[in-house]
């Protein structure tokens, strides 16, 4: 585990899929109280009916093959409450994707999170853009996004709307 960078509140570590099992076993349960219905409601399909550890083990090992893996932890309590997915291509966009428990969310937390993710990327990455997805249905990280400096992109499905944050 690796601290990318902390806030107030929170601590954001990266992890790759090469975990001790001690680290595994509470990162996937972790997983598992996250990983709810409401939480992962809009979200694709891999997402959903994360149940047992296994298939907890199953979504990690994707999820830290196909990005960068971020944990969040509230440093109140040192509880795992979210991750941040980053997808990187071969130009200079990255592609993220949050989510925080259901119990922590109405805090200012998504705010917090991503206000200093921005500022991490600035300083300590070469992208020159962050895109995120966003559900149609999703007015609450629309408005979080749009209040952050994100700008609503013109490509999008029926059911998606992307912004763009100029690095």
């Amino acid at each position: 585990m690796n601290q990318i960078f902390k806030t107030s509140r929170l601590s954001v570590n990266e992890i790759n899929s090469e975990l001790n099992e001690e680290i595994s076993d509470k990162l996937f349960l972790s997983i598992l109280k996250v990983l709810t219905p409401s939480v992962v409601k809009e979200l694709p399909p891999y997402f959903h009916n994360i149940l047992t550890l296994a298939g907890a083990k199953v979504w990690f090992e994707r999820m830290a093959c196909e990005s960068k893996f971020l944990t969040v932890t509230y440093s109140e309590n040192a509880e795992l409450i979210g991750f941040i997915f980053v997808y990187t291509g071969e130009d200079s966009e990255a592609h993220i994707g949050y989510l925080l428990k259901e119990d922590y969310w109405g805090k200012g937390l998504a705010k917090e999170l991503l206000s200093e993710f921005i500022c991490w990327c600035k300083v300590e990455s070469n992208w020159s853009k962050l895109v995120g997805g966003v559900s149609k249905d999703n007015f609450v990280s629309s408005n979080l996004l749009t209040k952050l400096g994100f700008i609503k992109s013109g490509n999008g499905d029926n059911h998606t709307v992307f912004y763009e944050y100029q690095l």
